[in-house]
């Protein structure tokens, strides 16, 4: 049981963390600006070249121009902050579970009844996410519930659930 002042772990953070530390491809145990970049582009962000050098300049204390173990929870903290920065719903609104289921089928390009990850991705765009790759990972680790990787018709609603959870609204 962990000690009573010290909080427990953050589960996105810690997800976040994870993510940056896959992109240390030359396994140096640092991230590079590059690499930065490169998890960026995963999460979907909006010009991920420059957040990579602002993520870079608030979280690389010793100024060595990388991201080292010590400094990559100020990186994902800063990747949070800016995250947040995209269109949410306010308490008072809300869009209807109607609106958002007929946003998200809307994005089943091939049209087989179910949403695979880049058409979640599309649809989180659409609502604003800052990192729809992101998006798309939680939804689908939130709503699929059989594990095959697509939101179907049944599991929709959870879906929705989770997008209206989190803030969204059609617009």
């Amino acid at each position: 049981m962990p000690h009573p002042s010290i909080p427990p772990p953050n589960p996105i953070e810690e997800q976040l963390k994870a993510l940056f530390w896959r992109f240390d491809k030359n396994k140096d145990g640092r991230l590079s600006k590059q690499e930065i970049e490169a998890a960026l582009k995963e999460l979907g962000g909006i010009i991920p070249g420059y957040r990579a050098n602002r993520g870079l300049k608030h979280a690389d204390n010793n100024g060595d121009g990388y991201i080292s173990d010590g400094e990559v929870d100020e990186l994902v903290k800063y990747a949070i902050k800016w995250g947040k920065d995209c269109k949410k719903l306010g308490h008072d609104q809300k869009g209807t579970e109607e609106q958002l289921k007929g946003l998200f089928w809307r994005f089943d390009k091939n049209r087989d009844g179910r949403l695979n990850k880049e058409e979640l991705k599309a649809a989180f765009k659409e609502l604003g996410a800052i990192f729809p790759g992101f998006r798309a990972y939680r939804g689908l680790h939130h709503a699929d519930d059989n594990g095959d990787g697509y939101i179907s018709d049944e599991e929709v609603d959870k879906l929705v659930k989770y997008t209206l959870q989190i803030g969204y609204k059609v617009n």
